[in-house]
């Protein structure tokens, strides 16, 4: 099981993949995803 500061560590990650997107500093949102998943994401445990 996660502690919650392991939750909000994720949570934090999470927003900051999609963050750009949802304050417009993306451009294409088709393209900004594109990019993002062609290479891994480390993502905190």
């Amino acid at each position: 099981m996660l502690s919650t500061q392991d939750r909000e560590e994720i949570a934090i990650k999470k927003f900051s993949l999609i963050a750009p997107v949802l304050n417009g500093q993306a451009q294409s949102h088709k393209e900004y995803f594109k990019n993002l998943a062609a290479k891994p994401v480390l993502m905190p445990h």
